[in-house]
């Protein structure tokens, strides 16, 4: 089992470089995956945890490389990693094994832009 600090917040382009501003309501989780963990569970726990209405918005998981690998094969402007199936969970698990990651959780309207809708 791998423990995994979760944020909810949303990303931002400061300088030429990605920035996850954290929300200081909803704070920080802690979940635990399995080798089995699913995108779906993680969803679904994001949802669970941050109390998302899933009728209105869309969750999306991301999160950063681990500075090691940044120095090796991306430079500081590399976007972050989206988390959108199974195999991308998998592979989010093979690196927690080796480094400390950190996943972030945002959301967004389904139905487009959340200032439009207000």
């Amino acid at each position: 089992m791998r423990h995994l600090p979760v944020v909810y917040g949303e990303w931002l382009v400061k300088d030429h470089s990605w920035e996850f501003v954290v929300d200081g309501v909803k704070g920080a989780r802690m979940f635990f995956l399995t080798e089995g963990s699913t995108h779906e569970e993680l969803v679904q726990m994001a949802q669970e945890d941050y109390n998302l209405d899933m009728n209105t918005e869309v969750v999306e998981l991301t999160y950063s490389l681990p500075e090691a690998m940044m120095q090796q094969i991306a430079p500081a402007s590399f976007p972050p990693i989206h988390v959108t199936s199974d195999r991308q969970v998998l592979n989010l698990i093979e690196i927690t094994k080796t480094h400390y990651v950190r996943l972030f959780v945002s959301s967004r309207g389904k139905f487009g832009n959340k200032e439009a809708e207000d």
